[in-house]
């Protein structure tokens, strides 16, 4: 079962976007932003008709929409990579890596050396 991407990010940068707009102008952003990323994150498309959905808008709330249904978007499909990544890791279960077994395959190695090093030590004469 996947987990359901629940939540958006708001940034600070756009703020300079929205701090003219009215109240009316606000709610109306905040409710157009939550009801095409719900759509976005269940897959659907929430951007295209918006403009009909939300007849109200006015021309600085539809480019503040556009500004930050982008950064919906994006951050939905890093979430989404997040997530595959892992579970791909977790498919592959614990697994050793193989930079995991050429550090050991050096050991042993080291290993051989130093204990054909001791013998030689050992045969020399004094």
């Amino acid at each position: 079962m996947h987990a359901k991407h629940s939540s958006i990010l708001i940034y600070f940068d756009n703020f300079h976007m929205v701090e003219d707009l009215s109240d009316e102008q606000l709610g109306i952003l905040f409710r157009a932003v939550m009801e095409s990323a719900e759509l976005e994150v269940n897959g659907r498309n929430g951007v295209t008709g918006y403009r009909e959905r939300y007849p109200r808008m006015g021309e600085k709330v539809q480019t503040a929409y556009q500004f930050m249904m982008g950064n919906v978007r994006r951050d939905t499909a890093a979430y989404e990579a997040k997530c595959a990544g892992r579970r791909s890791y977790a498919q592959r279960g614990w697994e050793p890596r193989k930079s995991e077994n050429s550090r050991e395959m050096r050991k042993e190695e080291n290993d051989r050396e130093l204990a054909g090093y001791v013998r030689q030590l050992a045969q020399r004469k004094p």
